[in-house]
């Protein structure tokens, strides 16, 4: 109750009111770095939509993934809990699925009279049971699996060509036609569900499988972004300006249709920016993120592998202009999507917490004193934040048995160090040590 309870006060009563439920649409880009969005500072990036989403709201300043790889984030933050305590620690974990056992946003928000969809990327289980039509979701147009062509899809499913495989509008293979482009067709699809719904409240999973390989696109966007711009990053940036066309065709239609003052958008992206791509053809160039200046990148639990863009809006509560600076993690979003349609849980429910009191100032404490990151069975790649100090390690600085005989830590104060230049580990073992017998506890209650 006293979720709920801070919701009211926050609101002024919105719920209790008669207001309608609002409506929900998560939007996750895939691979996609601290350094790809204009509102970060990234000069060369064309995102007005993604930026207007957090000029219109509060814009997260330390917001955290669920996991540096997308299978393990997406199972995260669609559940609110840490993916490790249902078994989904890496990507061949969830090509499984999420445990039946386990809600997701979908199941939960469904009872409450939610009209629920899923588009794109679903990389939550591939196998009957696991489809997103199985898994609380009403409509769903995507893919199964962890990466995908934008320009073709087969009718069957090839194994060995899983980047072909055939792309569903709920449980039938579709037509993929010649010239279709899967960012576009996400976004048509996303728009078709918004004005079929428009009456009645609904939960939307927007979750592109841009930027992340092969990186294709038409020639209309690369021609908008400037011949200045390096060839490997044009390509790269005129993918996240088809998607960030599609995410202000949403924001238009939800206007349009006078529902945009009661629909809660949030843009987030799975993990950071991969180190290195695919060849572009014919190429020798790389396509590249940015990482906004963060050490490492995907895979890593350095900042770079796991801090990324995380804004919310929801114009009939939030103020706009609002900068959060305290750390924040993708598991928080269940619970903040619950509270806000009113919906009832228990403390133990999710990991997560509900940051509309936190955005609002009704609580002025700090989310969340301990934050964790763990990617492999055993103790690769894995990190800690306990305020302002980190306690990483990761497998790019050698193997696991030369970590377990070595114990290569390393330890940053992020307030005064926040792009991880200056290891404190040797000057500061007490600490080390201190912080990896937390990181211990917590991992032993959390095994695959």
């Amino acid at each position: 109750m006293k979720k709920l309870f801070y919701l009211l006060i926050f609101t002024g009563a919105y719920l209790l009111s008669g207001a309608s439920k609002p409506n929900i649409i998560l939007i996750l880009a895939d691979d996609m770095g601290s350094g790809d969005v204009g509102y970060h500072g990234a000069e060369d990036a064309q995102t007005p939509a993604i930026d207007a989403i957090a000029k219109a709201g509060v814009w997260f300043r330390q917001g955290y993934a669920a996991a540096s790889v997308c299978g393990p984030s997406r199972a995260g933050i669609l559940t609110g809990r840490y993916q490790q305590l249902f078994g989904v620690v890496m990507n061949g974990d969830a090509d499984k699925g999420i445990p039946l056992g386990q809600k997701n946003l979908a199941e939960l928000l469904k009872p409450a009279g939610y009209k629920t969809a899923a588009f794109g990327k679903w990389h939550l289980g591939s196998k009957k049971g696991q489809f997103p039509n199985d898994r609380g979701f009403d409509f769903f147009y995507g893919f199964h699996f962890g990466a995908h062509d934008y320009y073709r899809a087969d009718k069957k499913l090839n194994k060995k060509k899983k980047g072909y495989a055939p792309i569903y509008l709920n449980k039938k293979v579709v037509n993929y036609r010649e010239g279709d482009y899967l960012t576009e067709k996400i976004t048509e699809n996303a728009l078709t569900f918004i004005e079929q719904n428009k009456s009645e409240p609904f939960f939307m999973y927007v979750a592109y499988n841009s930027v992340h390989s092969p990186w294709q696109v038409p020639d209309s966007y690369l021609k908008r972004i400037p011949d200045s711009v390096p060839e490997y990053r044009r390509l790269f940036l005129a993918m996240v300006l088809a998607m960030d066309d599609g995410i202000g065709e949403i924001e238009a239609k939800l206007k349009d249709l006078g529902i945009a003052d009661n629909t809660i958008i949030v843009f987030t992206t799975d993990n950071g920016s991969p180190k290195i791509g695919n060849k572009k053809a014919n190429s020798g160039q790389f396509c590249m993120s940015k990482t906004n200046n963060f050490r490492g990148y995907k895979g890593d639990t350095y900042e770079g592998g796991i801090r990324v863009p995380m804004a919310i809006k929801w114009p009939k509560v939030l103020r706009a202009s609002q900068q959060y600076d305290h750390p924040v993690i993708a598991h928080d979003l269940a619970p903040t999507f619950l509270s806000a349609a009113g919906i009832e849980y228990s403390d133990e429910q999710f990991t997560g917490v509900n940051l509309l009191p936190y955005i609002s100032g009704e609580k002025k404490e700090i989310p969340h004193e301990q934050l964790f990151w763990h990617r492999h069975p055993g103790l690769e790649d894995f990190a800690l934040r306990q305020g302002d100090w980190k306690l990483t390690w990761n497998d790019q600085e050698g193997t696991s048995k030369e970590f377990i005989k070595r114990a290569e830590l390393k330890l940053f104060n992020l307030e005064q160090d926040p792009y991880e230049k200056n290891d404190l580990a040797k000057a500061m073992p007490e600490k080390v040590q201190a912080l990896k017998k937390t990181y211990d506890q917590w991992h032993q209650t959390h095994l695959k």
